[in-house]
Formats: structure tokens, sequence, C-alpha cells
């Protein structure tokens, strides 16, 4: 399986880790677990091919150097051919030439990635799949560029999550985005390619904020407004969430991460698509008029230093 990431910034690096360490994982597994997929690996090889694309060879050189160091890392020692499984190039046509799925993750504006996609397109074989970072432009609206739009579908890693859940890790969760024009078999093999690279593919249709930022918002939004009612402090309301519900970190620590400044944007444009449930908190408005931003400022919701709140929890002050 040949995947071909454009863009080797943040989103298209975390593909890259999306695609490499679920099949790293596989390397670890017991005798047992080796033997019973022994016949399924023979007959499909699903261990992919990563190449990243970018228009700067440092930049390119850069990414698939901190690949090669990750996946050193993962693997036990004599797997050192999976190394070999990640390649970087500058030039377009070397990237996607044979690739079975693209995945372009620069982020421009519409009609930018409408010429880029339109340019991939030309590059690509028929049954070539041209899946677009769902946060870089609408699947829908990109594919009207395209030939063949029925390729085209929707593809999203941000999904909640926290500092203990990274990219080399197995069993996240993939949202396959189906644009209005994406046909049935596009769906069944990008899940399927997902789903033999060890993630949880979940499909879902091209609506504002899709099924992770939706909720993932509308938590952090009703959180900022039990602070903002003085219901409990920032930290009791993240242990709650954390320890009562099992997140691996909660709302307010997330958002702060998220750049307050990000989640005041997020969530005005959700309103203006979806209506006043959406309408910002006005205590997150006041913290980014304030330059309170979260962690990028070492203030927001909580209190930061070195990466880790400081303002405590529940239980722990004397």
């Amino acid at each position: 399986m040949d995947v071909a990431i454009l863009g080797t910034g943040a989103v298209g690096q975390r593909f890259a880790r999306a695609c490499l360490f679920g099949t790293a994982a596989s390397t670890n597994a017991s005798p047992d677990e080796t033997a019973a997929d022994e016949n399924h690996t023979a007959e499909t090889d699903t261990e992919p091919h990563v190449t990243l694309y970018g228009s700067d060879a440092t930049a390119v050189m850069d990414a698939v150097d901190a690949l090669e160091n990750e996946l050193h890392n993962q693997v036990e020692s004599e797997s050192t051919d999976r190394l070999d499984r990640v390649d970087g190039t500058t030039d377009l046509d070397t990237a996607v030439g044979d690739a079975d799925i693209v995945i372009e993750t620069r982020a421009e504006d519409l009609e930018t990635v409408r010429r880029r996609l339109a340019g991939v397109e030309e590059r690509l074989d028929d049954e070539t799949i041209l899946a677009t970072h769902a946060d870089v432009a609408d699947p829908t609206a990109a594919a009207a560029a395209l030939e063949n739009p029925a390729r085209a579908i929707g593809v999203s890693r941000d999904v909640p999550g926290s500092p203990a859940q990274t990219d080399t890790q197995t069993g996240g969760v993939i949202e396959v985005v189906r644009a209005v024009q994406t046909e049935d078999a596009t769906v069944d093999t990008t899940t399927g390619i997902f789903d033999d690279l060890g993630w949880t593919p979940v499909v879902v249709n091209d609506a504002p904020g899709r099924i992770s930022n939706r909720l993932r918002l509308a938590l952090e939004a009703e959180a900022m407004r039990a602070v903002e009612a003085d219901v409990a402090a920032p930290a009791a309301i993240d242990d709650v969430v954390e320890g009562g519900f099992g997140h691996a970190e909660g709302p307010l620590a997330a958002a702060d991460r998220a750049g307050l400044d990000n989640r005041l944007e997020a969530l005005e444009e959700l309103a203006a698509e979806l209506g006043e449930r959406f309408e910002p908190p006005a205590i997150l408005r006041a913290k980014v008029q304030a330059g309170d931003l979260g962690t990028k400022t070492g203030s927001g919701f909580r209190e930061w230093e070195d990466d880790q709140p400081v303002d405590g929890t529940v239980g722990t002050e004397s």
C-alpha cells in the first residue's frame, strides 16, 4: 500500500504517524497473535509505504528524519526494514505516481486547495483516492474542482485527546468525511485502508463541525459556562470529567492547549452555521481579549508551567 501525504507540517506528520505506527505495533505482537494474522498479512500487504511531499527540501528531510527516529524507537531492533517505509520528495510526480491514496494536508484558501487538487488529479491513476484533511477545506467544495469528484473524500485525525494520547498509539479514531460527490466504493476503500492500519474509521457526512468538533466544543463551552456561573473551579470541573467520565484530559485544560483564541474562532464559526447553542461564552471572549490564551501564554482557564497545569486539583489543596 502506497500513501502519499502532501505537506510536511504538523498535520502531514500526524497522518504519516497514523499510517506508520498502526503497523509498527503489530511488530511487537505475541507469537499467537502473529500466527493468527499470518495468513491475512500474506494475502493483503497492509504495511504502507509513506511518501511525504513538500516544496522545501530541508523541511521534507527534517520531517522524514523525525518519523524515522520515532519509528526506530517503536519497533524491535530486528525490524529496521520498517525504516525504509517512509520517504520524502520535492517532486510531486514521484510522490503521487504510485499512490493508492493521496492526503492533502496543506492549509490554504479554498481556491488554492482546488487548484492543487486538480493538479494532483492529473497525475493519478483512475483508482487512486484523493483525500483532503477536513480542516483544510470543505470536502464537498474541494471535490468540485476534480474531473472525477467521486474519488474525493475528507479525513480528520483531529479527535479529542490529550498529551497522553499520541499518534504512535493504535486504536484511535479517524473520521472519514463523505463529500456529496463521494461514491460508496471510495468510502469502502478508505475505511478499509485505515482499518488495516489499526485505526478505527468512522464515516460521517460533510457537515459543519463533523462529530468530533461538535461534541468537543459543546463540552468545552458548557465547562466554560460552569466557571462563568461559579459552579466550581476550573480544576474541579476537569477532575469531574477526567475521573468521572474517563476522559484523559478535562475540557478546560484541553481548550487551553488548543489555544483559547482558536476555540473562540471555532465556536463563532459553528454558531454562524448551527445557531446560538454554539455561541461563545462571555468568559471566553474576556480571556481572549485579556490575552490569556492558555498554555502558550501560561494562563487561560488553568494556570500552566512546563506544559502542565499548576492550579491544583480537587483533594490536593491543604
